[in-house]
């Protein structure tokens, strides 16, 4: 079955950047359908499957961007190998060149966003931030887009403090310790809290993260990172004590949330220079990590995708 027969939905909010997105989306793929402003990531998944008429769909977020035409020929085996199964694919980050699965494109089966419970309807510590510990969520090493994170200072700030929560919990629980945590998503974490700053905004995702690493003991619900408000208050209440002290966000990141960071954390990761970030993001960031217990295959297999495909 290839992407290109069955329904795609373009899923936004308030991103900045949502309307080139979606009208790149119509270029390649004409039929596409949009869902727009429906308030909570559960809620909104429900409204993207009851829009979808087709038994799988493919789900673009508002800030993702298709790199080209090539997902749209692939052929998914979903008659037998991934009947009932959502498959979620990678994505380059704007920002600091990670490739992983946030923001990547998602096929999803309608049966799953159905009958799931997460984020504000979640029934478990493990589906109250995130899609990915169900048993029927699978990720792929491929990559087929760029999520773009930076269009705005306010996007680079909530996509880093979502991220910077997110990649701190060991299965949506918040640790004692780093160490407890899944080593693939520390090494992300500490790229979102020191890459960037060769971007536009793309210090406000670095100061997003390391300000939700340093809130995360104290912070009484990890759901408010799914939270649009919440975001806007974080953002606004940083800016303010920003431009009160008269410092950089870098600056701010360096003598006011630095020392929290190695105290709670024990977290000493230094900002890079704009050449260095920029080095970094050309020569290493953009690969695949192999996560193998994401896929249950060999890392041959999982950097090949050997039988994934029809």
């Amino acid at each position: 079955m290839k992407s290109s027969t069955i329904d795609w939905v373009f899923l936004s909010y308030s991103e900045p950047n949502a309307d080139s997105n979606f009208e790149h989306l119509l270029s390649l793929v004409p039929t596409a359908q949009r869902i727009h402003g429906v308030k909570g990531f559960d809620a909104a998944h429900k409204a993207a499957a009851n829009a979808s008429t087709t038994d799988y769909f493919v789900l673009v977020d508002g800030d993702t961007r298709l790199n080209d035409s090539t997902f749209l020929n692939i052929n998914f085996d979903f008659a037998f190998k991934f009947k009932g199964k959502t498959l979620s694919f990678n994505s380059v980050n704007s920002v600091n060149g990670l490739v992983y699965g946030n923001g990547g494109l998602k096929i999803w089966n309608r049966d799953n966003i159905l009958q799931m419970r997460t984020h504000e309807n979640g029934v478990d510590v493990e589906n109250a931030v995130e899609f990915c510990f169900n048993n029927w969520y699978i990720q792929s090493p491929h990559c087929f887009s760029t999520t773009i994170i930076n269009s705005t200072p306010f996007q680079a700030f909530a996509a880093g403090f979502r991220e910077g929560v997110k990649l701190s919990l060991n299965r949506g629980r918040k640790p004692s310790s780093l160490s407890e945590c899944w080593p693939p998503n520390i090494i992300k974490l500490k790229t979102w809290m020191s890459v960037g700053s060769h971007t536009e905004n793309g210090v406000y995702s670095i100061l997003g993260s390391r300000l939700a690493l340093s809130k995360l003991r104290t912070m009484s619900d990890i759901t408010c990172v799914s939270d649009f408000d919440y975001l806007i208050s974080e953002f606004n209440a940083v800016v303010s004590s920003i431009d009160s002290l008269g410092v950089t966000p870098q600056s701010y990141c360096d003598k006011h949330l630095a020392p929290i960071l190695l105290k709670d954390w024990n977290v000493s990761v230094p900002i890079l220079k704009p050449v260095e970030s920029g080095f970094v993001v050309e020569n290493f960031s953009k690969r695949t990590l192999f996560e193998p217990k994401r896929t249950n295959l060999t890392e041959r297999e999982y950097q090949s995708m050997s039988g994934y495909f029809e």
